[in-house]
């Protein structure tokens, strides 16, 4: 039978019916059974306490146990390094801080459209909602703009570990890695885990 459950690191965000106690009562899991056919799939899905959840499964890669366990199940024994463990954690908080910077704006935004302004005739709590939209708008805006450029790099440096051997020789630049991708002897230098686990007999 397949459990009902998964994991928690492949979340970035939930809408908590109740705010306190969160972390600790949250169940990673969902409401309608039939979702576990469709995981992993990226998107919302509501859990069987009535809280929305971001799952994003492709994360529960970058975690320091589950990169040195595919690395150990290719015959890979030498432990990551410290900075490598760090870049895996430095994706997930940008990702998280870009989900939290959109999911406020999008609440600016229909806050907004429940209250137009008009000149002639807004009200204080109008006034007000649409003056915060105009102020905090372009913030969350370029705040966002700025953590997208991060992303593309921290997911490069993320996963070279999960699919390199001699990750040390891969670009951190997601566009030098994918130069150095198209390049067989580049690619061939660095040790696919595939290729590794291929000779191997993995």
């Amino acid at each position: 039978m397949r459990p009902t459950t998964v994991r928690p690191w492949s979340t970035l965000w939930a809408k908590p019916r109740r705010l306190r106690g969160l972390m600790k009562n949250v169940v990673f899991d969902f409401a309608d059974v039939q979702k576990l056919d469709k995981y992993p799939r990226h998107g919302w899905a509501t859990n069987s306490q009535g809280n929305k959840i971001l799952w994003f499964p492709i994360m529960s890669l970058f975690t320091r146990e589950r990169a040195q366990e595919i690395r150990a199940r290719h015959g890979i024994t030498r432990p990551l390094e410290q900075g490598e463990i760090e870049a895996q954690r430095a994706l997930y908080l940008t990702l998280r801080k870009l989900v939290i910077a959109l999911r406020e704006l999008n609440a600016l935004k229909r806050q907004a459209e429940t209250h137009p302004a008009h000149l002639s005739n807004s009200d204080a709590d109008t006034f007000e909602i649409n003056f915060r939209l105009q102020e905090l708008g372009p913030l969350y805006l370029d705040f966002s703009y700025g953590l997208l450029r991060r992303v593309a790099d921290q997911l490069a440096h993320a996963c070279r570990s999960i699919l390199f051997e001699r990750y040390g020789v891969v670009s951190t630049q997601f566009k030098n890695m994918r130069k150095a991708i198209d390049s067989e002897d580049a690619f061939l230098k660095a040790l696919p885990i595939s290729l590794v686990s291929a000779a191997s007999g993995g």
